[in-house]
């Protein structure tokens, strides 16, 4: 005979089993461990993370990494490897990790980033240079020589303002473009950057487009343009003679737009995607501020 005592705790035991399982689903949703062998394709464990909370711009990002950006990476390892990566998101940063492991040794990294593609491309650069220096080590293959820079002749009253939260960066590249014939004063500060932008009377703007956590060189700009449209003497000395804008960044040229009625008082004429050798850097802007 089945009394309400034996009832009671035959539904506890099934409600208990409910929610054990859904915290083991949820557990295999969080992180992802992909294993690679010269006898058995790379399959899928479970998905990076679990992706039903997340806007659409993240989720295109982490399927791009996962679909196209990571095989091509494992293709440069050794074929009798296991590797395993995950995204994590920890407060408003992404932290992505890569490990592989192989006979001879083992490629790992991890970084943070304000979104997912730039805590990869950074994981990326540190994988890749132990590749390089892997390969160099195992087929005994020669270091690439440096990239030989000849500096343009010098361009006089050509004023050049770098633009980046980066401190060191933003000092190499003063050395860098000041060698190479240019007058260059740099801003590592956001606070009144619109002020130093239309002040330094200056010919090109070198600028990284995240300053920081809420400042974007696009912000910047919108407020310059708001204070030159405000005295006439600033429109027509913008009028007369646009400044030359380079932004640089993870993102895409496609995702980096200046405000549209900045067409009036600055020329958008080019956009680099980091990460990039610091040498290509010099040589970009080298090659790109005497043309325009």
């Amino acid at each position: 005979m089945v009394t309400w005592q034996n009832a009671y705790l035959i539904f506890n035991v099934g409600f208990m089993s409910c929610i054990a399982l859904a915290l083991v689903e949820e557990a295999m949703r969080s992180t992802v461990i992909d294993s690679r062998d010269s006898a058995a394709p790379t399959s899928d464990v479970a998905s990076v993370v679990d992706t039903s909370h997340l806007d659409e711009f993240v989720e295109v990002q982490i399927e791009n990494i996962h679909g196209f950006d990571i095989p091509e990476l494992v293709q440069k390892m050794p074929s009798n490897s296991w590797y395993k990566r995950a995204f994590t998101l920890e407060g408003m940063q992404w932290r992505f990790l890569f490990e592989c492991n192989f006979v001879d040794g083992r490629f790992y990294a991890t970084a943070t980033g304000k979104t997912p593609r730039e805590a990869f491309v950074v994981a990326r650069t540190s994988l890749e240079q132990q590749i390089e220096e892997w390969r160099r080590t195992r087929f005994n293959e020669e270091a690439p020589q440096p990239l030989e820079l000849v500096p343009p002749a010098p361009i006089e009253n050509k004023r050049v303002l770098v633009i980046d939260d980066d401190v060191d960066l933003a000092l190499a590249m003063q050395a860098a473009l000041t060698t190479a014939g240019y007058h260059v004063d740099i801003a590592t500060q956001h606070e009144d950057l619109h002020r130093k932008i239309i002040f330094s009377n200056v010919d090109y703007i070198l600028m990284d487009w995240q300053l920081n956590n809420k400042v974007t060189a696009d912000t910047v700009v919108q407020k310059a343009i708001r204070l030159i449209d405000t005295f006439s003497d600033l429109r027509e000395k913008f009028t007369a003679h646009k400044p030359r804008v380079v932004t640089y960044s993870v993102l895409n040229r496609d995702e980096i737009t200046l405000p549209p009625t900045g067409d009036r008082y600055f020329s958008h004429v080019d956009h680099w995607q980091k990460p990039m050798p610091f040498c290509e850097v010099v040589e970009r802007a080298a090659e790109l501020l005497p043309v325009h």
